[in-house]
């Protein structure tokens, strides 16, 4: 059993973990499809007293190879995604190796089962991490099994820390929705799903409004576009403003509250402009606040 240690000061790990649980949730599902997922499943488990034991998110992506796990889990800030935004045609979420640690934000022991393939082989080991340790985390050695085994990682997260009622209340598949309304969109072959309910933003829409925003002018001269999608919803929902790449990536969220004065109005509104990963580069806002919802992992 080796270990990885992250090299980041315990004070600012556990800043990660403050986060909402649909937020937190939202964090791992990213990292699903960040890993060429086309499709990720949540799913809660509940034990005897109808609480909240494990909350599992699958992906079938490449796994994790166990030569990456030093530069996945030891190294805050180096993420591979800085460098490259897009992946098999989609665009990436994460960049700077800060997710994983959102899934503590729900439970205090988490643990990563992934399955890759090298070499014509198929292989599997764990990666477990505990809250009151997050310094450090232990990885088994991986073992050959059947090639019927499906490539890809399932995050067991374990100990829940609260009761989270959104997980539990109906309500998971609707905040779900509008986090991944404008990615799900942009790509229509992922499937995300719920305790097996797939979440389908145009379920809950009464309708969409797209608007095209003046170019923004940079400091070094270029015109950047921008675009405004305003999703107006059948049920009652927090007004949230999401700043994304061009593709729909939530990389921040912003609440609306009083600013728009419209009673009866459900809407989520997504800006969209590469100007957001240019910002998140040297902008902290877009990296560090705990109370930011969707920012990147």
């Amino acid at each position: 059993m080796a270990k990885v240690h992250v090299t980041a000061k315990r004070d600012f790990i556990e800043t990660l973990v403050a986060a909402k649980p649909i937020a937190a949730l939202s964090e791992v599902i990213w990292n699903g499809f960040d890993a060429g997922s086309t499709e990720v499943a949540v799913s809660v488990d509940v034990n005897e007293m109808d609480g909240i034991e494990t909350v599992r998110v699958r992906d079938f992506g490449y796994g994790i190879d166990p030569s990456q796990v030093e530069s996945f889990f030891g190294g805050l800030g180096e993420s591979w995604k800085k460098q490259a935004y897009k992946q098999a045609g989609r665009a990436l979420h994460g960049k700077n190796g800060k997710g994983r640690f959102k899934a503590f934000a729900l439970g205090e022991r988490v643990q990563w089962n992934t399955t890759y393939k090298e070499n014509g082989k198929t292989y599997s080991y764990r990666i477990v991490g505990h809250l009151n340790t997050i310094e450090d985390f232990e990885v088994s050695e991986p073992v050959e099994v059947s090639d019927t085994e499906r490539a890809g990682t399932e995050v067991a997260i374990h100990n829940i820390r609260h009761e989270f009622r959104s997980l539990r209340d109906g309500t998971a598949l609707m905040e779900l929705a509008r986090v991944y309304a404008a990615y799900l969109t942009e790509y229509p072959d992922l499937r995300l799903t719920f305790d097996e309910k797939t979440v389908d933003p145009r379920s809950a829409q009464i309708q969409t409004t797209n608007i095209r925003l003046d170019k923004i002018k940079t400091e070094d001269g270029r015109f950047v576009p921008v675009t405004l999608s305003v999703i107006e919803w059948k049920v009652p929902t927090e007004r949230t403003l999401h700043l994304c790449d061009p593709s729909g990536v939530a990389l921040h969220a912003l609440s609306v509250g009083p600013q728009v004065r419209a009673p009866g109005f459900e809407f989520t509104a997504y800006i969209k402009s590469e100007l957001f990963r240019d910002l998140g580069k040297v902008c902290k806002t877009f990296a560090c606040s705990p109370e930011c919802e969707t920012v990147s992992a």
